[in-house]
């Protein structure tokens, strides 16, 4: 299915989100490289094709669905539904242009944005606001949020809260009480985060929430908020390197070469059996298995390049009592069995909202210990689901990798162990825990990615080309020497 181009998703710098690393690390196994910048993968039943650059995350989308995380109410008028600036002089909607000096400024730290063309060196922003006049849809109408949005080459993005420093108010008329309010814009924006190649205005854009509490998202929007979310955007990842680099001093050393690890945020069901296929695997097998389970269990999504995409399948997709067979034949082994089991307990036994419900409602031990009754899943793949889709940022995942880190590096008085057994598992967790604070998981994926055989293999080759440069330059610096003494 055609798609519109490059969007901007989000603003953020490679130590803040470093999709060369994240989307080979291990956490989800839907996404595929295109080429060096850009990847392809499956969130939400939708097609994402990313591509990073100096100022952020680009996307594009396909899919069939339109991207929309909530329905707008039943009735409301057309009119009402379009994000479209009023034009006519009889509308009481009130189009403000404003010099940028009344755009409040925070001073450019220019060391923490490399991003294009600075705020302040625009001429001119209009800050625009827009109310609707039908009284029907007033009546349906609850609340509402002002958020700042500044249009860029690629679209419209939304500031980040943490970005925009003072809240933003604007007043217009409000049919219910039938008063005229002045319209008074106030934008605070650091700076040093909002330097934005090729700034085009920034406007007031309002959320509005309706009686039966269901929110309309337009296209663009509602991507954005899915990025932000999958990506937990609103988390300042320098922030946690730096807090626990200030505790740990191998994890400074190891952070230094891979920023920009965090956790993405996936769907629980997604999450819990593509770790089931985990099991004494290796992620380009496990990357297979959860393909298969798209291909013949979930649903189409639409072509790309030739190629088809499909959906996660649902828990009531994998109940059939044929599964398990079908699974085995398909090179599943054991899995098949866990996996089939697994899907007719939580349909049966529990519903199709239970792993969401031990997300919401239940703490880090308490969603561990329900998820450990599911057949195959021991406490390692219980604290990867509780840590990459349960928010629970606390929980650590124990395999070898972080074992033998943890002997090498932290706890070597348990290298006579003979066997990791549930005491000493979670020992390591509660030392990391309080080593690392409340976002230990977290830490714990950074050193886990780094080592991984593949990063570890950049990482030699890196150092080898630097090794190699440095000599050609010390080489070079001694022939030069050389010559002028003759």
């Amino acid at each position: 299915m055609a798609a519109q181009g490059w969007r901007l998703g989000l603003i953020c710098s490679r130590s803040q989100i470093n999709l060369d690393i994240l989307l080979n690390c291990g956490q989800s196994f839907r996404w595929k490289r295109k080429n060096e910048v850009e990847w392809i993968g499956v969130i939400q039943d939708h097609v994402w094709h990313l591509r990073q650059t100096g100022s952020g995350i680009l996307y594009i989308v396909y899919g069939e669905k339109p991207m929309m995380n909530k329905q707008p109410p039943d009735g409301l008028p057309e009119h009402c539904l379009k994000e479209t600036m009023a034009s006519s002089e009889h509308s009481k909607n009130k189009n403000v242009s404003i010099e940028l000096s009344q755009v409040k400024l925070e001073p450019n730290d220019n060391t923490h944005n490399p991003i294009g063309q600075e705020l302040n060196s625009i001429d001119k922003a209009d800050i625009k606001s827009k109310h609707h006049h039908d009284e029907q849809f007033m009546k349906k109408k609850v609340s509402s949020r002002k958020r700042a949005v500044v249009k860029t080459e690629y679209g419209d993005y939304e500031v980040p809260k943490k970005h925009v420093i003072s809240e933003i108010t604007t007043e217009g008329y409000d049919l219910i009480s039938k008063k005229f309010y002045c319209l008074l814009p106030s934008v605070l924006l650091k700076t040093s985060a909002m330097k934005l190649e090729n700034l085009k205005e920034i406007y007031i854009k309002e959320d509005i929430k309706f009686e039966d509490d269901r929110e309309y998202l337009h296209q663009s929007e509602s991507c954005e908020n899915v990025l932000r979310d999958y990506f937990q955007a609103d988390i300042d990842l320098c922030d946690l390197y730096d807090h626990w680099s200030s505790k740990d001093s191998h994890f400074k050393d190891v952070a230094a070469k891979f920023e920009g690890i965090r956790m993405l945020r996936q769907d629980p069901t997604e999450n819990l059996l593509s770790f089931v296929c985990s099991s004494n695997n290796h992620i380009s097998r496990i990357s297979s298995m959860v393909e298969k389970l798209c291909v013949h269990y979930g649903t189409y999504i639409t072509e790309v390049d030739g190629e088809k995409y499909y959906s996660f399948p649902t828990m009531s997709a994998l109940t059939s009592d044929s599964v398990e067979g079908h699974l085995r034949q398909l090179g599943f082994g054991y899995r098949a069995k866990f996996i089939s089991a697994i899907a007719k307990y939580i349909t049966q036994e529990k519903d199709e909202g239970w792993l969401e419900y031990l997300r919401d409602e239940c703490s880090y031990k308490e969603a561990k210990s329900e998820l450990m009754k599911l057949l195959g899943v021991g406490a390692k793949v219980a604290d990867c689901v509780c840590l990459m889709s349960l928010d629970k940022p606390e929980s650590v995942p124990l395999d070898t990798h972080v074992w033998q880190i943890t002997l090498k590096n932290y706890m070597a008085k348990l290298q006579n162990a003979k066997s990791l057994t549930e005491r000493i598992y979670n020992e390591i967790g509660a030392f990391y825990r309080e080593l690392w604070g409340p976002y230990a998981g977290w830490a714990h994926s950074v050193l886990f990615t780094a080592d991984l055989k593949h990063n570890k293999t950049k990482e030699v080759s890196d150092n080898s080309t630097e090794k190699e440069k440095s000599q050609k330059t010390s080489k070079g610096h001694k022939r030069k020497s050389n010559k002028l003494k003759s």
